[in-house]
C-alpha cells in the first residue's frame, strides 16, 4: 500500500484506499496448491504477512525463516498468481507468477523499530501487483524499475533496478524443480527471483540481452540473496599486456 498519503481533515484512510481500489479480498483457488510448492521448495513459513486490504490480487508474503543451513530468510509471494496475466500466445506458460528475494539473518533482523519491514519487501509487494496493473506478464530476463541510475532501490546502495531470474540459493531441494509449479487445472506458476542490478548492468542488458546479463550474475555468484554492497558485474577486466597477443600469435 502507499507508503504515505497526505489527508484532509474530513478524510480517512478507508476513503483514500477504497477509492484507488484497495478492499478486503479473500484468496483465489490456486493458492494452497501454490502454498504447498512454497513448502515443499523453499520451506515451511515461520509467519505469513496477510493482508486486510488488497488491490488486483490477495498478496501475502512467507517468511522463510533460516533453515537447512542457511544463515538468510526467503520471501515468497503468494497469491500473484491467482489470477493470470496478459502473455503473447507464444509464452502462455508465463501467465501467472510469484516472487522470490532472500536477505541475510533472520526474520527479526528486516523489521526496524516502528514495525517497518525491509524496503526490499515493499518491493517485493509492489511489483507483484505491477503486471496486474500494467496488463502484461512476467518473463524470465525481464527488466524493471527505474533508468536513472540516481534513483536507488534503497537509501543504502547503488543498485537502481531489477532483473527477474530463477532463484538459486534460496531453493532447499533442486532449483530448476522450485522454478515451476503445474497446478493440477494444468496452471503453470513461475517463480522469479527479484534480483537487484545496477544501472550498468541495465545497459548490458539493452544492449547485449539479458542472457549476457544473467551469465555474468551466475558467474559472480549474484544470486536473489540481497547484497546492497554488490559490485556491478558489467564492467570487464581489461586483458594485461601480451607480446604474442600483439604480434598476432
Amino acid at each position: 500500500m502507499p507508503d504515505h498519503i497526505e489527508l484532509r481533515e474530513d478524510e480517512d484512510w478507508a476513503t483514500i484506499l477504497a477509492s484507488d481500489g484497495w478492499a478486503p479480498m479473500d484468496r483465489g483457488a490456486p493458492s494452497e496448491e501454490v502454498e504447498a510448492h512454497i513448502a515443499r521448495c523453499f520451506g515451511e513459513p515461520a509467519i505469513v504477512l496477510h493482508e486486510t486490504l488488497s488491490k488486483f490480487v490477495h498478496l501475502d508474503i512467507h517468511v522463510i525463516a533460516p533453515s537447512n543451513g542457511r544463515d538468510f530468510t526467503t520471501y515468497v509471494t503468494c497469491g500473484m498468481s491467482d489470477r493470470p496475466t496478459k502473455a503473447p500466445s507464444a509464452y502462455s506458460d508465463w501467465e501467472r507468477a510469484e516472487l522470490v528475494i532472500a536477505l541475510p539473518g533472520p526474520p527479526q533482523a528486516h523489521v526496524d523499530a516502528e514495525g517497518r519491514w525491509h524496503y526490499m519487501i515493499d518491493h517485493l509487494r509492489n511489483y507483484a501487483r505491477r503486471p496486474h496493473a500494467m496488463g502484461l506478464c512476467f518473463i524470465l530476463g525481464d527488466t524493471i524499475g527505474t533508468v536513472d541510475a540516481e534513483e536507488t532501490v534503497g537509501p543504502d546502495t547503488r543498485l537502481s533496478a531489477f532483473v527477474l531470474t530463477r532463484a538459486v540459493a534460496s531453493p532447499i531441494g533442486d532449483p530448476m524443480d522450485a522454478f515451476r509449479a503445474t497446478l493440477s487445472t494444468g496452471a503453470v506458476v513461475n517463480f522469479l527471483a527479484l534480483e537487484p542490478i545496477h544501472a550498468d548492468e541495465l545497459d548490458l542488458k539493452t544492449q547485449q540481452g539479458s542472457d549476457v546479463l544473467i551469465e555474468r550474475l551466475e558467474e559472480a555468484k549474484a544470486f536473489e540473496l540481497y547484497d546492497c554492497n554488490r559490485a556491478s558485474v558489467a564492467p570487464r577486466k581489461a586483458r594485461g599486456f601480451s607480446l604474442k597477443r600483439l604480434l598476432g600469435g
